[in-house]
């Protein structure tokens, strides 16, 4: 492996980018956020934890109803829990509670959920500007912009505002290349007629004397609802795949927007409080859209459904009496930022009782208790043989929420997810459980694993006096003594398994010969009592081993055990921590950085530490140290992955929570 695609391209760590979406009351949870399968335990004798980040779609399990499973004898469980969607900034239901038990105003709302925020006027233009907002058509995108008048003129115009074209009925602009093709009809079904091309990369669509009413928009013609629409419809291309744009202004979007995303018939302070977030979360900009549009019409962004639509259920109007008077009642008005920005208010239909931050501090939503609520708490069983498929790992024993955030009744959202088979164990995030069960939020919990009607508990005394016997020995390096396994057996009956292994990797013995591995590999000697001792407690204040390695390799007895030049350090970075040889294009491209003064040896020390190929040494290291034998080439796959994320010691806690079983 050339280390300019190795260490090179590991000196900056991907982080996923966090979910803007939101979900709404009407419609479909926004959280836009799987497993590989492992081979056999080497020897047949230690079970090993295996850790995924990403879990295949296909993969995903059916939620299905208790009788389903328990006929034939497949492992269901019963998840409880809190709230529809992301729980980031205010929750809808929140809203509604607030202002009907408590009588709040809008601003009182809006206060309480987008702490730091003040009440303003947007900016003008700003990031969007409030008299011009472009919003793209999902429905249609990729799609030929076809739109229909049936009362009026459809005025075409170039993007600079200068007249293309006149015409009556409807016309159909398809993108080729840099310019448009048009075809006219008497309405959306056809026939058509080629009008040949208007040499523009951007057709701009207007109404020129409609008629009252419906009859007076321009409609869109989709491949499955048609949708009326104040404003411009423009035609244009991006990346490829041509876009159909509704321009128009803030107040006017809102209206399309606020009903569908509440119900009309709530409080106006809820509605007013909604039809403020939805003004602020558009005009805050949406850096997913690129150049060509602000937001889009779907859940994604926000629901918009212009004027009229036959989305749904046969034509109906898009906009509500009530909603337009909260509209009106808040014109203009936002959330602004300490810097005067306009914030982006994301929402969510129920919070389950508490926030969950992100860019607004984490408050509890007395409000979402509301009658009507009926997300606030929900229960449901699923079917987990998809698991027992996907992980390969042999019948599961145990399913459990290992980490939570720490906000809210029970310890908040899931953060971590263990699943335990007999074979081994898998831990992922509380989202992708989430998403793999078809959940509606990411706070919830765990009843008992059943498996034909009978209980299946891995939290019996024996289980957990042979797993606290097995982690000491692995971890600590002895037995427990009769108080520590007293101590513990009482604490896991209830409590996580990781508590224990992340105490014990954390702890002078294991931790301690991580450090006495480092000081021999790269200093050359033995870790003398006083710097052992002085970086394990560091390291159990929170430094990361790999930073740790860091300060070791780049360290100035480090280049000069190496040689003292820059040529003979990366030499010996190469062989130190990646095992191997430089080739010639990797060495040239690390000295070339130390000879200019670009980097100094901390700096690609660093590189080095994190590349995929020290990952999976150092993964291998650890797999040898809690089970006593090589990790398999999908778990080593994974565990590398998980040190992207995750210390070395925190790594050595998640993989020994499967020890123990069948030990």
């Amino acid at each position: 492996m050339n280390p300019t695609t190795s260490a090179r391209r590991s000196t900056t760590v991907p982080v996923p980018a966090r979910p803007t979406s939101r979900t709404p009351t009407r419609s479909k949870d926004r959280s836009g956020v799987g497993g590989r399968s492992a081979g056999r335990l080497a020897g047949g004798r230690a079970l090993r934890g295996w850790l995924v980040l990403i879990v295949l779609a296909a993969l995903l399990g059916p939620v299905l109803p208790d009788r389903a499973a328990a006929a034939d004898g497949r492992p269901t469980v019963v998840i409880e829990g809190r709230g529809w969607g992301h729980g980031r900034g205010m929750g809808q239901y929140g809203a509604l509670g607030y202002a009907t038990n408590l009588g709040w105003s809008a601003s009182q709302i809006l206060d309480h959920y987008y702490g730091g925020t003040t009440a303003g006027q947007a900016p003008i233009p700003g990031v969007v500007d409030p008299r011009q907002v472009r919003v793209d058509l999902v429905s249609v995108r990729n799609r030929p912009t076809t739109v229909a008048v049936a009362s009026g003129t459809m005025h075409l115009m170039a993007g600079d505002g200068s007249t293309l074209r006149r015409l009556t009925g409807a016309v159909r602009l398809t993108v080729d290349g840099g310019s448009m093709t048009v075809a006219t009809a008497p309405g959306c079904a056809g026939p058509w007629t080629d009008e040949g091309p208007v040499e523009r990369s951007l057709v701009r669509i207007a109404v020129e004397a409609g008629g009252a009413g419906q009859s007076g928009l321009l409609e869109v013609c989709g491949p499955s609802y048609r949708t009326w629409y104040d404003g411009e419809l423009w035609a244009t291309s991006s990346g490829g795949r041509q876009h159909t744009i509704n321009v128009v202004s803030v107040e006017q979007y809102l209206r399309g927007v606020v009903p569908n995303e509440v119900p009309a018939g709530w409080d106006a302070a809820a509605l007013q409080a909604q039809a403020v977030a939805a003004r602020s979360y558009v005009l805050a900009g949406d850096s997913r859209h690129g150049g060509y549009a602000d937001t889009c019409d779907t859940t994604t962004c926000q629901v918009y459904d212009g004027r009229y639509t036959t989305r749904g259920a046969g034509l109906r109007s898009s906009t509500h009496p009530r909603t337009d008077e909260a509209i009106a009642a808040t014109a203009g008005v936002v959330r602004l930022t300490a810097g005067g920005a306009v914030a982006r208010t994301e929402f969510s239909s129920s919070t389950g009782g508490h926030t969950a931050g992100g860019d607004f501090p984490a408050v509890v939503d007395a409000g979402d208790s509301v009658a009507s609520n009926r997300n606030a708490r929900w229960r449901v069983t699923v079917d987990l043989s998809s698991l027992e498929q996907a992980y390969d790992l042999g019948p599961i024993t145990g399913i459990r929420v290992v980490e939570r955030n720490g906000l809210g009744a029970d310890g908040g959202r899931a953060v971590a997810v263990q699943y335990r088979f007999e074979q081994g164990s898998i831990t992922v995030d509380g989202d992708q459980a989430r998403r793999r069960f078809g959940l509606k939020s990411n706070w919830f919990g765990f009843g008992p694993l059943i498996r034909g009607g009978v209980a299946i508990d891995d939290r019996d005394p024996a289980s957990i006096a042979r797993f606290v016997e097995v982690a000491f020995q692995r971890l600590r390096g002895r037995a427990p003594t009769a108080a520590e396994a007293q101590r513990w057996g009482e604490a896991l009956r209830t409590g996580p398994r990781l508590a224990l292994t992340d105490e014990l990797a954390h702890g002078e013995h294991f931790a301690g010969e991580l450090i006495d591995d480092l000081y021999l590999a790269a200093l050359g000697r033995p870790s003398d009592g006083d710097g052992r001792r002085y970086w394990v407690t560091t390291m159990a204040q929170g430094l990361k081993y790999e930073h740790l390695g860091t300060l070791f390799y780049g360290s100035p007895e480090y280049v000069k055990r190496s040689g003292g030049t820059n040529d003979s350090f990366v030499t010996a970075l190469y062989r130190s921590i990646l095992g191997r040889d430089p080739d010639p294009e990797g060495r040239a491209y690390w000295l070339g950085l130390l000879d200019g003064g670009r980097a100094a040896p901390a700096d690609v020390a660093n590189a080095f530490y994190r590349s995929n190929e020290s990952r999976r040494a150092r993964a291998v290291a650890i797999h040898r140290r809690v089970f006593e034998v090589d990790p398999g080439p999908a778990e080593l796959a994974a565990s590398a992955d998980r040190l992207l994320l995750i210390d070395d010691l925190a790594l050595a806690a998640e993989l020994a929570v499967a020890l123990g079983a069948d030990q």
